[in-house]
């Protein structure tokens, strides 16, 4: 019980830095170029990471490459695809079709390991689901190229989160970052590439944002994401993970003074009220596993 109580914390603590995240992506995108800001963050986080564990490369498998090479380009099609989408659309309508993950990773988890979720599992992430478009509601506009790009952002955050959960089983934590980070540098930088020229000036803010961004939201965070994933299950972990979205919006309030709103409360309800019962469902299954 312990262990999964560290577990949670590690989740729990990874939502609170991608909820700082978005103030950050927020700040950077309107001062210097999105697809670069994509692909620098990469490259600074597996650079830190590779600086911290360094004596760790000599231990990676060629397993540890296989499920680290596949997480690093689905995770840079979900940041791709969710930064960019959030620049044609409302971050409202991006923090939400984005977390649709949390609705899409039970089906997942049930086709990665023909395994049915329990029930409670499709409830709370029901529930989540509200409270984040909750949330996120109040944005006006039709359906454009953001919202889509951000739909497909949230498809690939939830084939991440269930790859992460199976692969964390099998391979070392921070071998997985040591591979995972470098792939998805190396695909944006490509992207990044083709599709604008390197930037010559940057702001001090956006490159202060830069920094703290792929060290913190990236380095940091992926790495809590991946231990996490090691204990609690994939459905639990999205809806915790989901979060960010609740964090988001009250340091919104605490940095860009931001009024504190009706649909904070409900929707960060709403999305406490998932991820307990996703815990029960899981205290559950643990205390049959113990009694047996």
């Amino acid at each position: 019980m312990k262990k999964n109580g560290t577990a949670l914390a590690a989740l729990f603590t990874t939502a609170v830095l991608w909820g700082t995240g978005f103030i950050a992506i927020k700040y950077a995108i309107l001062r210097m170029d999105t697809y670069w800001f994509i692909s620098l963050r990469f490259t600074i986080a597996a650079l830190v990471t590779a600086l911290v564990f360094f004596r760790r490369f000599k231990t990676i498998t060629k397993t540890d490459i296989k499920h680290g090479v596949t997480l690093g380009l689905t995770l840079s099609a979900a940041l791709t695809f969710q930064i960019v989408g959030c620049y044609y659309t409302t971050v409202g309508k991006n923090a939400f079709l984005s977390a649709t993950y949390v609705v899409m990773i039970p089906f997942l988890h049930w086709i990665r390991t023909k395994k049915r979720p329990s029930l409670f599992s499709f409830i709370a992430a029901v529930i989540c689901i509200c409270g984040t478009a909750v949330i996120s509601s109040g944005s006006a506009g039709g359906v454009n190229i953001g919202d889509m790009l951000s739909l497909l952002a949230g498809f690939f955050w939830g084939v991440t989160f269930e790859l992460s959960s199976g692969f964390s089983q099998t391979s070392d934590t921070v071998n997985l970052q040591l591979v995972q980070l470098p792939c998805a540098s190396v695909v944006t930088l490509v992207i990044s590439t083709i599709m604008s020229p390197f930037p010559r000036h940057m702001n001090t803010g956006a490159a202060l944002s830069l920094i703290y961004s792929a060290i913190f939201c990236i380095a940091i965070a992926f790495l809590l994401q991946l231990y996490g994933q090691r204990t609690v299950n994939s459905t639990l972990s999205g809806m915790i993970l989901s979060m960010e979205s609740v964090f988001a919006e009250i340091f919104s309030v605490i940095l860009l003074g931001d009024s504190i709103s009706l649909r904070l409360c409900i929707g960060g309800g709403l999305i406490f009220l998932a991820v307990i019962t996703g815990c029960l469902d899981s205290k559950e299954k643990h205390d049959r596993r113990f009694s047996h």
